[in-house]
């Protein structure tokens, strides 16, 4: 499960109870408000005891752990229908569900500041979250593929792991083959159809339009049923994987259950 390696990133700053509080109650009464209607909190789980805990995360570039970068950069750079979602790079990795928070350390109450926008994915998880495209494939599988057939047809374009315009261009140069060899149109395809992916490529080919561009329609976060949000509007679900790049607070809830976090939550 990728989720783990974000939930557990290191990039918190200890700070004082009584100013934690003093920020929830000033600059993240949007969340809190939604918490207190609604009883739907989103958590985080962390290897730290620190009971209180600052983070900004438009400060720092996260890279994707022990894999590579491409998705990140597909969906933060490429793919246009994503634009209004929080970049996955400059953002804290999260979930609704109590459980699977606890399950990767002391499970911790994030408090975004006012106006932060949310990503909600329709799974636990990023990597099974496109299974109207991928059918029981995950996108890690798919990223594999993509590179696998980058490499079989020798298309080579600087550092695809890091630099958005080289994937780009390596991925529309992918299509400008399959388009004009039919060849390497029919490896393609047969590639394709061994995976089981829920989308053919004759359906590119019959298009007027670049392989990267075919792709972000077909990846598109609404046909995907992911949602976007923000502290104003609250969260829904259970067991979602969420993502904000806001300002966040965060409480350290270990050892509470669900009756004691409504007490506490109320008495902020």
């Amino acid at each position: 499960m990728k989720f783990y390696n974000y939930i557990n990133e290191g990039r918190s700053q200890k700070i004082e109870q009584s100013k934690a509080l003093e920020i929830i109650r000033k600059n993240c009464n949007q969340i809190l408000s939604n918490y207190k209607k609604t009883g739907r909190y989103i958590y985080r789980g962390l290897e730290n005891d620190t009971y209180t805990l600052y983070i900004d995360p438009k400060k720092s570039i996260r890279k994707s752990a022990n894999t590579k970068n491409y998705y990140t950069l597909l969906i933060d750079h490429i793919w246009k229908e994503w634009s209004d979602y929080p970049k996955r790079s400059q953002s804290i990795i999260c979930t609704n569900n109590l459980v699977t928070a606890e399950g990767f350390g002391s499970p911790y109450i994030i408090f975004p500041y006012n106006n932060s926008k949310i990503g909600i994915c329709p799974s636990e998880d990023l990597w099974i979250s496109f299974n109207n495209v991928l059918n029981s494939q995950t996108l890690e599988d798919f990223v594999f593929v993509i590179l696998g057939l980058l490499d079989g047809l020798n298309i080579k374009y600087g550092n695809i792991d890091t630099n958005p315009k080289d994937l780009e261009m390596a991925l529309n140069e992918m299509g400008n083959l399959m388009r004009n060899d039919e060849k390497k149109l029919k490896t393609v395809d047969d590639i394709w159809t061994k995976e089981g992916f829920g989308f053919g490529i004759e359906g590119f080919v019959e298009q007027n339009k670049n392989f990267a561009d075919y792709l972000g329609e077909l990846f598109d976060p609404d046909k995907n049923r992911f949602r976007l949000t923000d502290t104003k509007q609250g969260i829904q679900g259970n067991g979602n994987e969420l993502w904000t790049d806001g300002e966040c607070i965060m409480i350290n809830i270990n050892n509470l259950d669900m009756g004691s976090i409504s007490k506490f939550i109320e008495g902020i």
